[in-house]
């Protein structure tokens, strides 16, 4: 039995490809490790996954962090973790020792240096995914000594200067590659707004202060906010629908008959609306790493999509007026076969 290692972690638009991986790999043929944060939500996956019998082990390791805005204190910690890393280090060493798992594939996040870099020092296989344009410094660490590097934009390669390189599109959960999918009209039209977390509290406000103005009575909305988001303020609105929280059949549902989307740049979150035709209008968030969500929302611009900033004073008021444009826009009627998958390329590259 060969075992197989994957390190990565902290966002779910980061574990959810690494779990849809695992979903793809013959269970017999195989003993998984995930090298992960303790008490979190790649934990909390992984036992999921244990609970489907899967022969998969979590196995926890602490990562360092750093703190880029200058001052003492972030001076102070950077030096503590630059000295905890090393323990760190022989930590990730013990369990590659004792797994020996035959190569390991990174996805994202700190949690992800240290496993890596044990099996670099060993001469073994490592791969790599990244998903965003712009790779943030783990990826880029890793990257120098990855073996193949796997990424979502055209764009990003320029950051890799490994040849063994390739574009396969994001890693998304089978549960978004039915078949075909079927889809009708409504009278009006359906905008999602779908948030999650950051920034989400000023787009909910201006969502509000239109329909009080009777600016988004010609849409029926639907609008996904995140649990640490609750606030009832939408009951008394016939066209909206407000959700704590979707499953992925939930989302599915909610994709299939969405015409236009208001989203912040997700990896994830913007592969699944891809696969049901749907028009977005992406406001990324400001002060992100090396700004990447902006650049992101720039490739998908020169597709179809729109791209409306933040950082523009106006910022608002040129949603507003994205948005009546598309006031009568659908999708068109009919049936709907999703993109290929892109998992099995992936897999066959890395378990031959």
């Amino acid at each position: 039995m060969k075992t197989i290692a994957f390190a990565g972690g902290w966002s779910w638009g980061h574990i959810f490809p690494i779990k849809s991986l695992i979903e793809n790999i013959n269970k017999p043929k195989y003993q998984i490790l995930w090298f992960g944060n303790k008490n979190s939500l790649e934990e909390k996956i992984t036992k999921e996954l244990k609970n489907n019998w899967y022969n998969i082990v979590f196995l926890p390791v602490l990562s360092w962090k750093i703190r880029r805005w200058l001052s003492f204190k972030n001076l102070y910690l950077n030096t503590i973790d630059l000295w905890k890393n090393l323990i760190w280090f022989f930590q990730s060493f013990f369990y590659i020792l004792k797994y020996k798992p035959n190569f390991i594939f990174s996805k994202w996040w700190f949690v992800a240096f240290n496993p890596s870099l044990v099996w670099k020092i060993l001469w073994k296989k490592i791969y790599l995914h990244e998903s965003d344009t712009i790779p943030w410094l783990v990826n880029k660490i890793v990257s120098k000594f990855a073996n193949y590097v796997f990424v979502w934009f055209d764009y990003s390669k320029k950051y890799f200067k490994n040849q063994n390189i390739q574009t396969v599109w994001q890693i998304i959960s089978n549960k978004f590659y039915q078949e075909k999918w079927i889809y009708k009209k409504s009278w009006k039209t359906n905008l999602l707004v779908i948030w999650w977390s950051q920034w989400a509290k000023i787009i909910i406000e201006w969502i509000k202060k239109l329909l009080d103005n009777w600016k988004l009575q010609e849409f029926n909305i639907f609008i996904v906010w995140g649990l640490l988001n609750k606030q009832d303020i939408f009951e008394k609105y016939n066209n909206v629908k407000f959700f704590w929280f979707l499953s992925q059949d939930e989302l599915i549902d909610l994709y299939k008959k969405t015409d236009i989307s208001i989203t912040r740049w997700s990896a994830t979150s913007l592969s699944e609306q891809d696969q049901f035709d749907i028009k977005k209008i992406i406001v990324p968030l400001p002060f992100t790493g090396w700004n990447h969500q902006y650049f992101n929302a720039v490739e998908y611009q020169k597709k179809w999509d729109i791209l409306v900033s933040q950082l523009d004073k106006n910022f608002l008021n040129k949603l507003e007026a994205e948005l009546q444009k598309l006031s009568n826009y659908k999708k068109t009627e009919g049936t709907y076969k999703k993109n290929t998958d892109n998992k099995q390329i992936i897999l066959d590259k890395i378990l031959k």
